[in-house]
C-alpha cells in the first residue's frame, strides 16, 4: 500500500515537472471575455510598457537575420567579364587569324572558401532568434507577475486607508468631546492634552497611508499607462 502511494506521488510530480508553460496564454487576447480586473491590468502593462515592445521588436529582428543569413552565401559569389577591344579593333597589319586565338569576350568567376560558413551563421542565427523568443517569454512572466505583485499592494493600501481614516475620525471624535468635557471643567488639562496628541498622531498616520495608497495607483498605472480608474472600479 505504502508502494503504491510512493509511486503515485512519484507520478504525479513526474507529469507536473514535465509540464510546458503555453507562454501564449501568459497574456490572454485582447478578445478574452469574463477575466479579472487584474488580468486586464496585465493585459494593458503587456500592451503598453515600452520594454515589452523592445523585446518583440528584437526578436523580429533575430528573425529576420535568420532569412539573412540562409542568403549569405551569396556574398562569396564573384563574376567578372570584359570586353577585348583588339578583337573589335584590331591593329593595323594584324592577321586574319587573330580573332582565334583572342576572345572577343572574357568572363570569370570567384567563389570564396568563406562560403561554408553558411551553414554556422545560419545555426548562430537560429539561436539567437531563440535567445529572443525567450526573452519574449521571460517579459511575459515578469509583466504578470509584477502587475499582479503591485495590484496586491495596491488593495492592502487601499484598505490600510480605509481602516486608518476610520480611526481618525473616531479620534477626531474623541477629541471634540474632549475639548467639550474640558471647557465645562469636567476633565483636566492633561487629559484633554492627550486626546488632542492622540488626534494628531492619527491624521500623521492617515497622510501616511494616503501616500501609500497613491504611490500604490502610481506604480500601477506607470505599467499600464492609462487611469487605473478606468480599468477598476476602486
Amino acid at each position: 500500500m505504502k508502494f503504491i502511494a510512493c509511486l503515485s506521488l512519484l507520478l504525479a510530480y513526474t507529469l507536473s515537472w514535465a509540464q510546458e508553460v503555453d507562454y501564449n496564454r501568459i497574456i490572454l487576447p485582447p478578445e478574452a471575455e469574463g477575466i479579472e480586473p487584474v488580468e486586464r491590468l496585465v493585459q494593458l502593462a503587456w500592451q503598453n510598457y515600452p520594454d515589452n515592445e523592445i523585446v518583440q521588436r528584437q526578436a523580429v529582428i533575430a528573425k529576420k537575420n535568420v532569412s539573412l543569413s540562409k542568403w549569405s552565401w551569396l556574398d562569396n559569389l564573384t563574376a567578372s567579364g570584359n570586353l577585348n577591344e583588339f578583337t573589335i579593333s584590331p591593329p593595323e597589319g594584324t592577321d586574319d587569324n587573330f580573332n582565334n586565338f583572342f576572345p572577343r569576350y572574357n568572363f570569370g568567376a570567384r567563389i570564396s572558401l568563406d562560403i561554408l560558413n553558411t551553414p554556422t551563421r545560419v545555426r548562430v542565427a537560429k539561436e539567437e532568434l531563440n535567445i529572443a523568443q525567450a526573452e519574449v517569454n521571460k517579459q511575459k512572466l515578469q509583466i504578470r507577475a509584477i502587475v499582479y505583485r503591485l495590484h496586491e499592494e495596491y488593495k492592502i493600501a487601499k484598505q490600510m486607508y480605509e481602516i486608518q481614516s476610520q480611526s481618525s475620525e473616531d479620534s477626531y471624535t474623541m477629541y471634540t468631546l474632549a475639548e467639550q468635557n474640558f471647557r465645562e471643567g469636567e476633565i483636566g488639562v492633561e487629559e484633554y492634552t492627550k486626546a488632542g496628541e492622540l488626534y494628531n498622531a492619527e491624521k500623521i498616520k492617515l497622510i501616511r497611508a494616503e501616500s501609500n495608497l497613491v504611490l500604490a495607483r502610481v506604480n500601477i498605472e506607470e505599467l499600464i499607462g492609462v487611469s487605473l480608474s478606468a480599468v477598476i472600479d476602486d
